[in-house]
């Protein structure tokens, strides 16, 4: 039951991350391509959640999601920025990313890179 869960949340910020296409371009500030690319790279650290242990609500894990390909890709905004957006807090985001960052394989990673 627990997996059910997960994979739940996981799946249920895959489709946030879907549905606030224009918030998340909005964040980025870029080129079409840029958005792309962060959407792509955004995705599938999601995917990688699927099953995973993992807490948090689907909007953090996407916004937590969205913050380490922000910082992969040299986007720079700050903590502040990306919950404003989001409306959700700096903890909640930080708690987030840092689950996300040891949680997603190595792996994936080395391709998002």
């Amino acid at each position: 039951m627990k997996n059910e869960h997960r994979d739940i949340y996981a799946e249920k910020a895959l489709k946030l991350l879907r549905k606030k296409r224009s918030l998340i371009k909005k964040i980025i500030r870029g080129s079409e391509e840029s958005n792309k690319k962060v959407n792509e790279k955004t995705e599938l650290i999601l995917k990688n959640l699927k099953g995973k242990e993992m807490q948090g609500k689907p909007l953090s894990l996407l916004a937590g999601s969205l913050y380490i390909v922000l910082i992969l890709e040299g986007c720079r905004r700050t903590q502040r920025e990306i919950c404003s957006e989001f409306e959700i807090s700096e903890f909640t985001l930080r708690k987030a990313y840092r689950e996300i960052a040891k949680t997603v394989d190595e792996q994936l990673i080395s391709v998002i890179l």
